[in-house]
């Protein structure tokens, strides 16, 4: 009888073990967004609006889900200068939350329609997990023992508000409170993703891969034929070849 309790009492305590285990694991479709993280790609933005990048990057990654949290202060209208070759979507990411004190985070949330979407935040700290969930939580205590007995040595009151300000004052003073815009209709849409695919094109072009640059070019053409972008395409087009 008693060799009957001990066991159920090992089962139970198992059982606990890998709720609270799954309950911290990846969903399935956060766990193929961290995939999608580690897919190279090539960006070119300069002062690009924010809403405009998250499309870039939507087209670019096939599948990513993109939020924003424009309630907590992550602006749209944001303009972003960034650029890079053959790099990981992670890679990108975190230098473009770096460059524009942002945070982001993959959702993982069970049966929910947001469950793998990569959403972009106002806290720094976030890269790639929501705050409190890394991985890094996990790490040995022992090992932050000395970090923690020097902060608490250099710890003062008047540090204290200083950081606190630091904090206050940390969004760009040249952004704009984010407004809500009317949905576009598609012609709006095809003329935006052309002027965007015309962008990159143009950066290509700048990076001296004309054999690239022309295959970019024939499918902007192909894809957005009666827009505006498609116009100075077709010229510039003609100039390459």
């Amino acid at each position: 009888m008693r060799r009957f309790l001990v066991l159920t009492i090992l089962a139970s305590i198992a059982g606990f073990t890998a709720i609270a285990a799954d309950k911290d694991a990846d969903t399935p479709k956060a766990a193929a967004t961290r995939k999608r993280l580690q897919q190279r790609i090539s960006v070119n933005y300069k002062d690009m609006l924010f809403r405009d990048v998250r499309d870039d990057l939507k087209e670019k990654v096939e599948g990513l889900g993109v939020l924003e949290d424009l309630k907590g202060g992550v602006n749209l209208n944001l303009k972003v200068t960034y650029k890079a070759d053959d790099e990981t979507l992670e890679k990108i990411l975190n230098a473009i939350c770096d460059k524009y004190d942002m945070g982001y985070y993959v959702i993982s949330q069970q049966n929910t329609g947001y469950d793998g979407s990569v959403k972009f935040t106002r806290n720094k700290e976030q890269r790639g997990f929501e705050s409190g969930k890394s991985p890094d939580k996990a790490a040995p205590k022992d090992k932050d023992k000395p970090k923690d007995k020097e902060a608490q040595k250099d710890k003062s009151p008047s540090k204290d508000k200083a950081v606190n300000k630091d904090k206050s004052e940390e969004k760009p003073k040249n952004e704009k409170p984010a407004k809500e815009t009317e949905p576009e209709d598609e012609v709006q849409k095809a003329e935006r993703q052309a002027a965007l695919k015309l962008a990159a094109i143009k950066g290509v072009i700048e990076d001296r891969k004309t054999d690239r640059a022309i295959e970019l070019c024939e499918e902007l053409l192909k894809k957005f034929p009666g827009t505006k972008a498609a116009k100075e395409t077709k010229e510039l087009l003609e100039k390459l070849k």
